[in-house]
């Protein structure tokens, strides 16, 4: 990529005729496939972290599939408890050299609505819910 462009920038100024980065037909990127718990490997987890101070948090990813970001930007008034639903809307992000930051989703696809089980449920309602994040640092913060 950084060789093409400077060859693209060496056609535009007039230095080379034409960019041969065109000829070449670069390897594909593969993505390494993602390594999943088997529902036993879960379960222990969850049991051996049940009085961890993040159980809900653990609860959350292992039985909604929700990224990091979106778990850790999650606000109160996005859960339904009744409904068994959360909202996914927004994401915790940390740019480099900066503090984190709430940050919309990239795309509306992102967007969506999750449901929740029984044990989701239980750990969720366990927690003091008020306005703030479902998910603060011990100082209250991200």
């Amino acid at each position: 990529v950084t060789l093409h462009a400077a060859l693209d920038a060496a056609v535009q100024a007039g230095k080379a005729q034409r960019n041969v980065s065109n000829l070449a037909h670069p390897p594909k990127q593969r993505r390494p496939k993602p390594k999943f718990w088997a529902a036993d490997d879960a379960i222990a987890f969850l049991e051996a972290a049940r009085n961890d101070r993040y159980y809900p948090l653990y609860v959350l990813a292992a039985t909604t599939g929700m990224r990091q970001g979106e778990l850790l930007g999650l606000h109160w008034p996005e859960v339904d408890l009744d409904r068994r639903r959360i909202a996914v809307v927004q994401s915790l992000v940390t740019p480099k050299k900066s503090p984190p930051v709430l940050e919309g989703l990239k795309t509306w696809e992102s967007r969506r609505s999750v449901g929740l089980v029984d044990l989701a449920v239980d750990a969720l309602s366990r927690l003091d819910g008020d306005s703030g994040l479902v998910f603060r640092s011990q100082k209250g913060t991200f």
